[in-house]
């Protein structure tokens, strides 16, 4: 016999562990550092277009800005400061992998959604310069392949830095953001690929709606799929190979 006897029962319900409460999101404070950041972006790029404020002619755009190493070693180094810029912003706002799309997936649906968007790229391409022909003018950054394999090592550097930057930051932060904040995340793509196109404007104004419609295909992959692979690897796979078409 037990001297102490069975426990006394109280007669209270045992209670549940109380939940954590959820991390919390991105504010006010993270969406106005998204629009300071976009837009900075955007104005740095239509700075040399301020003389038409004044009426004065508009600037000469002159092709072959990366035909110099110099130019490009530049990108790749802007390129990896505007990616910590927006990987602090993305911390700051608490914003996940899964947000920004930095997952991994299958090499088999890695493989397929990578190849449907650089068909995709190169679709959009020959359908618009069919349709316009002789006035799709753009101003090309590149007009002549890099030269010897230095040059060629130095152009795939940036090939692979302007596809990871640019997705990271514009799909990923860009898009990432608004959804998390309730913003439909179709309709925030269409948005983001604007200001993708607006960057551009260094090609020439005919270059903004193409590329903001390169800025959407990019999106596609994302949105579909949740990470950033592949259209990071369409990306860097297309700028890398697009010297090929030019002359020697």
């Amino acid at each position: 016999m037990d001297p102490e006897g069975p426990p006394a029962e109280t007669g209270a319900e045992p209670q549940p562990a109380a939940e954590a409460p959820p991390p919390p999101g991105p504010g006010y404070l993270s969406l106005a550092a998204w629009i300071v950041f976009f837009f900075a972006n955007v104005a740095i790029a239509y700075v040399p277009f301020l003389p038409l404020l004044r009426g004065e002619p508009a600037p000469a755009l002159e092709p072959g800005l990366l035909d110099d190493p110099r130019m490009v070693a530049a990108a790749i180094v802007g390129s990896w400061l505007t990616l910590l810029i927006a990987a602090v912003l993305v911390w700051r706002a608490r914003l996940t992998r899964a947000d920004v799309g930095w997952v991994s997936l299958p090499a088999g649906r890695l493989l397929k959604w990578t190849a449907l968007t650089v068909a995709g790229l190169v679709g959009t391409w020959a359908a618009v310069s069919l349709l316009l022909g002789d006035r799709l003018e753009i101003v090309e950054a590149l007009t002549r392949r890099p030269q010897g394999p230095a040059g060629w090592a130095l152009w795939w550097g940036l090939a692979a830095t302007s596809g990871i930057s640019e997705e990271s930051v514009m799909r990923g932060y860009g898009i990432g953001l608004l959804a998390r904040l309730g913003a439909n995340r179709w309709a925030a793509a269409v948005g983001v690929a604007v200001l993708f196109g607006s960057l551009h404007v260094y090609q020439g104004i005919h270059a903004v709606p193409m590329m903001a419609l390169w800025g959407f295909v990019f999106a596609v992959p994302f949105l579909r799929t949740g990470s950033l692979l592949p259209g990071t690897l369409a990306h860097a796979v297309v700028n890398g190979l697009a010297p090929l078409v030019l002359p020697k």
